[in-house]
Parts: C-alpha cells; sequence; structure tokens
C-alpha cells in the first residue's frame, strides 16, 4: 500500500483541478472534396491495372535513379525496386519514401516521411488521392524538390502529366 510522507487533503487535491473555460480547437482549412469526372479504377481490368501502375513505377524508378546524376543529393541518398516495390531514402534527416502497387484495390500506396500514408486510384489518366485531389506526380515533385534542394519535376514520366 502505498503511503505518502506528507499526506495532502482531499478537498486540496480537487480543488486544484480547474476545468477551463474554453477550448481552443485547431483550425484547418476545410478539406477539399474531390468529385472525379473521369472512369475511376474500379473500371480497369486486373491486367489493364497491372500494366499501368507497372509503367508507372519503372518510369519514377528511373527518374529517381537518375536523381544523383543530375543533382547533388545526399550521400546516404539510395533507391530500390523490387517486387512492385519502390523505396527511396533521400536521406537520415528526411526520411524514406515507399511506394508500392496495391492490385487487389488496383491503387498504388504512398508513404512520405513528411505527408504521410495517401492511396492512389487511376483516375482520368493520372494517379489521384481522392480524398484531397492531390496528384501522385504533382506530390512528388514538390517534396523531392524541398528534400533535396533542386527543382525536379516527377509531372514528365508516364502518367503525370495533366
Amino acid at each position: 500500500m502505498l503511503q505518502l510522507s506528507h499526506p495532502v487533503p482531499l478537498k486540496r487535491c480537487i480543488s486544484d483541478f480547474r476545468i477551463p473555460t474554453e477550448i481552443q480547437v485547431c483550425k484547418r482549412p476545410p478539406l477539399k472534396v474531390f468529385t472525379a469526372q473521369y472512369s475511376t479504377v474500379s473500371e480497369l481490368s486486373p491486367a489493364e491495372y497491372e500494366e499501368i501502375a507497372d509503367e508507372t513505377l519503372d518510369s519514377l524508378t528511373e527518374a529517381f535513379e537518375d536523381l544523383p546524376e543530375r543533382l547533388e543529393c545526399h550521400p546516404e541518398y539510395d533507391t530500390g525496386y523490387s517486387s512492385g516495390v519502390l523505396t527511396v531514402k533521400v536521406s537520415p534527416e528526411w526520411g524514406t519514401y515507399v511506394i508500392n502497387k496495391q492490385s487487389p484495390n488496383k491503387q498504388i500506396w504512398f508513404s512520405s516521411p513528411k505527408s504521410g500514408p495517401k492511396r492512389f486510384d487511376f483516375i482520368g489518366g493520372k494517379w489521384i488521392y481522392s480524398h484531397s485531389g492531390e496528384i501522385l506526380h504533382e506530390l512528388l515533385t514538390d517534396e523531392i524538390s524541398k528534400a533535396i534542394g533542386h527543382s525536379v519535376d516527377f509531372t514528365r514520366y508516364s502518367y503525370g502529366k495533366r
């Protein structure tokens, strides 16, 4: 049994608790509601999805592998692609990106050390995050440009055009 060396009266303890009169709420801009104006990924056959996803990941792999040849990157910058999973370690400080196929859902899953996880559907010829309307290639352009301190453009690779 716990014993206090200097017991504090219960009345004193309860009176020390104060209930806030005002609760501050984090003010975020409202989420954009994205309405697809194009055919959705569910209309792709499994073979079409595999072909498009493979071409997308192959072209992104090539882009990430070519970056250190064109621009100065961190000495620990590294890429790897195997079994539909692309891993890009930008630097120990920035972190690692993972981009992979999710065949059962016909999606490309994206994990960013800065913006978190997202699931992209193939809509209107582009990979789009349906919760915000973000396009995979534009998000990569923005984040990787900031990460390496040089302007890069991923929209010029397969399925990245607006």
